[in-house]
C-alpha cells in the first residue's frame, strides 16, 4: 500500500503526503487512479461452493414451483472481474431456468475490473479447486490457456459501476429476489457497514435471499434476516422490518464515485484495507501505522487476513499463537468462533463466542452470533435473550 502511495507521489510530483492528500480531494480522477492500484480482483468460479449449491436447490424447490412467469432478479456486488456473477448465472441455468427467466446485475466500484468482467476471459487461476467441476459446458477456449464464458451466459449478466456507500445505490431498479455480497463488509468500519447493509436491505424484497461471506462480521443481520441455509452457505432470508433506521445513518455525500479506503498512511483520515475490489466508509479518524510482523497484534491481523482468504487452518493456528503470546483477548476468541462457524462446527463456535463474552460481556458481535446459533438449533428463547443483550 505504501508502494502505491509512493508511486502516486512520484507521478503527481507532490512534495509531501499532505500535498498528495490535498490533490486527491481536488481531483476525483487522481484518487480513482490510486484506488485502482489498491483494489485486487481476487476471486474464482464457484468460490466456496456451498452458496451456489444452496442457490440451485432453492431455485429448484422454492422459486421454480411458484415463479408463475416472474423473472428472477439477482444482485452481485462487488463483482470484481466477473467470476461470481457468471457463476450465479451458470447455477441458475443448471437449476433449470432459461435465459429470459432471470437476470443478474453485477456491480463494482472499479471501471477496470468491469471491463475485464465484460470481456469474460479467464486464466487457469480462476478455476482453482473442485467447485467448478462439471461446469465445462459453460466455457469455450480462447487461446493461450484462457477460457471464455459462453455468450448465452454473458447475455444474462448486466454490469454497472456502483458504490455500496452511494445513497442511490441501485435505487432505480426494482427489488431483487437474491443478493450476493460476500467477504467485503468485514472491511468496512461500523458506520460504513450499517450504510451498506441498509442499501442492500432496501434493494432486496422481503423474503429475498442474502448471501454473505465467511469473513463478514454482521451483527445486524439477526435483526434484518433469518437463517435460511446450511452454515457453509451463509444464506439468510430478509425479514419485513428494516435492520436499522435510515435516519440513524450518517449522511454520505451524493454524486461521488470515489471510494473511502482504509489506508494506513499519516494524516489520511479515510479508513480501508487492501481487499478484493471493495469500498469502505471513512471513519473520520486517522489510522495508526500497520504493526510489524513479529508483534502479537500482527498475529491477529494476519489471522484475519488469512480468514478473509478462506485459509482457515492457518488462521486458527495464528490465533493460537496470539493467545499463547499474551493474555486472553476477546477479539482472538471471536475470530476463532467465526472460523469454527465457517467450518461447520457450531458447538465449537458457540464455545469461542462465550469465551469472548467472558472477557467482554458487552461484545455486540459475539452476542448476535450466539443469537444466530441459538435460533438455528431451535432455541428461540435463548436467541431472544442474546438479541436483547446486544441491543442494550
Amino acid at each position: 500500500m505504501r508502494a502505491a502511495w509512493q508511486r502516486r507521489l512520484r507521478s503527481t510530483h507532490a512534495r509531501s503526503d499532505t500535498a498528495l492528500q490535498s490533490l486527491f480531494k481536488k481531483s476525483p480522477e487522481e484518487f480513482d487512479v490510486f484506488v485502482e492500484e489498491l483494489l485486487v480482483p481476487e476471486s474464482w468460479f464457484f468460490r466456496d461452493g456451498a452458496p451456489f449449491a444452496f442457490l440451485e436447490n432453492w431455485v429448484r424447490k422454492k422459486w421454480g414451483p411458484v415463479a408463475a412467469g416472474r423473472v428472477l432478479r439477482v444482485l452481485s456486488v462487488p463483482c470484481a472481474a466477473g467470476q461470481e456473477p457468471y457463476s450465479i448465472a451458470m447455477t441458475l441455468l443448471d437449476a433449470g431456468l432459461r435465459p429470459g427467466q432471470f437476470v443478474v446485475w453485477a456491480g463494482d466500484v472499479s471501471a477496470r475490473f468491469l471491463e475485464k468482467a465484460k470481456a469474460a476471459e479467464y486464466p487457469a487461476l480462476s478455476f482453482r479447486g473442485r467447485d467448478a467441476a462439471g461446469r465445462d459446458h459453460h466455457f469455450e477456449p480462447a487461446g493461450r490457456g484462457v477460457r471464455r464464458v459462453r455468450e448465452n451466459i454473458r447475455d444474462t449478466v448486466r454490469f454497472r459501476r456502483c458504490n455500496l456507500m452511494d445513497p442511490d445505490f441501485f435505487r432505480d431498479e426494482p427489488p431483487f429476489h437474491v443478493a450476493f455480497c460476500r467477504n467485503v463488509l468485514v472491511y468496512f468500519d461500523a458506520a460504513g457497514r450499517r450504510r451498506a447493509l441498509e442499501n442492500l436491505r432496501r434493494c432486496l424484497e422481503p423474503g429475498g435471499l442474502f448471501f454473505c461471506g465467511h469473513a463478514d462480521s454482521l451483527p445486524m443481520l439477526d435483526s434484518a434476516y433469518a437463517g435460511a441455509g446450511p452454515p457453509g452457505a451463509f444464506a439468510f432470508q430478509r425479514r419485513s422490518e428494516p435492520a436499522v433506521s435510515p435516519g440513524a445513518l450518517p449522511a454520505p455525500r451524493r454524486g461521488s464515485s470515489r471510494a473511502g479506503l482504509r489506508v494506513n498512511l499519516p494524516g489520511l483520515p479515510a479508513t480501508a484495507a487492501r481487499a478484493p475490489s471493495t469500498v469502505t466508509a471513512s471513519s473520520g479518524a486517522p489510522v495508526q501505522h500497520p504493526v510489524t510482523a513479529d508483534t502479537p497484534s500482527a498475529l491477529l491481523v494476519n489471522a484475519r487476513r488469512l480468514a478473509d482468504a478462506g485459509v482457515f487452518h492457518e488462521a486458527e493456528a495464528l490465533c493460537g499463537q496470539y493467545l499463547k503470546s499474551r493474555a486472553p483477548h476477546p477479539d482472538a476468541f471471536f475470530l476463532l468462533g467465526q472460523l469454527a462457524a465457517a467450518r461447520g462446527r457450531p458447538a465449537e463456535a458457540e464455545n469461542h463466542f462465550r469465551k469472548t463474552l467472558y472477557l467482554n460481556s458487552r461484545h455486540p458481535e459475539a452476542l448476535w452470533q450466539l443469537a444466530l446459533l441459538a435460533e438455528r438449533r431451535g432455541d428461540r428463547a435463548a436467541a431472544a435473550r442474546f438479541r436483547q443483550r446486544a441491543k442494550t
